[in-house]
Parts: C-alpha cells; sequence; structure tokens
C-alpha cells in the first residue's frame, strides 16, 4: 500500500456524515385509528334490525297467502251448492284477505324506501345513553330516562348530532350542571325533553346556538320550550315522523 492510499484511508475513518436536515415548516399529528369493530358490531346490528322487521312482514304475507289459498278452495267447494248470497260473503271474505295483504305490503314498501334513504330503526333511548357515556367521561353528568313503544327510523348520525347539540346547549345555560334526557311518546311522535335541575345563566354563546339550530334544521326536527317555560332551562324536541 502506498504512502498516498494510507492518507486517504485515514481521511475516510475521520469523515463523519452530517447530520439529516431538520424538517421545516408544521408538524402534522395522525390521530389514532377509531375502533373498527365497533363500527363493524353496530353495521351487524342496523342489518339485524332491519332484516327482523323485513322477516316478520315476508312471514305475515306467507299467514296472508295461506288464509287466501284456504277461502278460495272453499269457495270451489260451495260454488255447485251454495246460493247467490253464500258466494257473495265468500268473495267478501277473499277480498278481506287482499286488503290486509295490501296494508302490510304498503309498510313493507315505505320502510324499505326509509332504509333506501339511510335511515334506520332506531332505539332513541338506546342512543340518548351512548351519548350520555361520551359526555360523563368529558365530565358532564348526564342522565336517560323513559322509552319510546314506537319504532322510530332516522339518520343515527343526524340524530345523534342533535342530541349532542342538545345537551350542550342546555349544559352550558346551567353552566355545567347535570342534564336529563327523557324520552317520551308525544301525540305526533316521538319526543325528546332536554332539561336540567340547574339555575339558567344569562344566556349562551351565539356559536353554540348557531350549531344548535343547525342540527334541529338538519334532523327536520322542531323546538319548544320545556316545561318552565321560555324562562327554563330546558327544551323539548319533536322528532320528525318519516
Amino acid at each position: 500500500m502506498t504512502d498516498q492510499s494510507k492518507e486517504l484511508l485515514a481521511a475516510v475513518a475521520d469523515y463523519v456524515l452530517p447530520a439529516p436536515q431538520r424538517a421545516t415548516g408544521e408538524v402534522v399529528v395522525v390521530a389514532p385509528r377509531s375502533d373498527g369493530g365497533a363500527a363493524l358490531r353496530r353495521g351487524a346490528d342496523v342489518a339485524r334490525a332491519i332484516g327482523q322487521r323485513m322477516q316478520a312482514f315476508g312471514e305475515s304475507q306467507q299467514q296472508f297467502a295461506a288464509e287466501l289459498r284456504e277461502r278460495l278452495l272453499a269457495l270451489d267447494v260451495a260454488i255447485a251448492d251454495a246460493s247467490r248470497a253464500q258466494l257473495k260473503g265468500a268473495v267478501h271474505d277473499v277480498l278481506a284477505v287482499l286488503d290486509w295483504c295490501d296494508a302490510a305490503q304498503a309498510e313493507q314498501l315505505h320502510e324499505c324506501g326509509l332504509a333506501a334513504r339511510g335511515h334506520e330503526p332506531l332505539d332513541l333511548a338506546e342512543l340518548c345513553e351512548i351519548l350520555a357515556a361520551d359526555h360523563r367521561s368529558l365530565g358532564q353528568q348526564v342522565v336517560v330516562t323513559g322509552r319510546s313503544s314506537r319504532v322510530f327510523w332516522g339518520d343515527a348520525a343526524v340524530l345523534a348530532e342533535l342530541v349532542r347539540r342538545a345537551i350542550g346547549i342546555v349544559a352550558e345555560r346551567v353552566g355545567g350542571a347535570a342534564v336529563a334526557l327523557t324520552v317520551v311518546d308525544g301525540a305526533a311522535g316521538v319526543e325528546l325533553l332536554v332539561d336540567s335541575r340547574g339555575e339558567p345563566g344569562d344566556g349562551v354563546e351565539p356559536a353554540t346556538a348557531l350549531r344548535f339550530r343547525a342540527a334541529v334544521e338538519q334532523a327536520g326536527a322542531s323546538v319548544r320550550p320545556g316545561p318552565l317555560g321560555p324562562g327554563g332551562a330546558g327544551l323539548c324536541l319533536q322528532l320528525p315522523t318519516p
């Protein structure tokens, strides 16, 4: 090895790579992925609820068809000896079964149309309890009472946003005191009373009111004061009947 080669090796051995250039600009923080399993489980629950209703409709149609067949067979046997009045009564019985079929078919088509628009049969009290748990985890006490005996069809995401905004505006009115959600069957449909025993304050931020009104409009709901009237903290949401 020549003296020149030795000098080159010594120079390379002492060489240190420069540090990588530091990133400039904003640092982007990627949020952790949400639990996809929960979304999948909820999708399965929705499919099950719709499937059970469609199955019930199908089974009722089978019963109607069996009833119709039985009455037609009886009519066929009675044609030879029955009087005109008896035959007319038998025909009316058959037509009554067809009326039942038409009513069931109309209801099934209506619910299929709702499902096609992204609506689903919802348990409003259960949805409120899920949202209440979210608020409780953030320190806002929310309790849920009542339950509707009616099947409510709606867009779960839109309805959840409405309930969140209703909780938020009432909680802000009472300075963070506990909020109560009560599901009731009203004269015109399902209603949700959002109230609090806290003392109403001076008002709410304009942005809070705007977000609440936007959620009400998007859901197609209507709002009226709670049991204590316009001066109270509460409000009542009249949910739309699809």
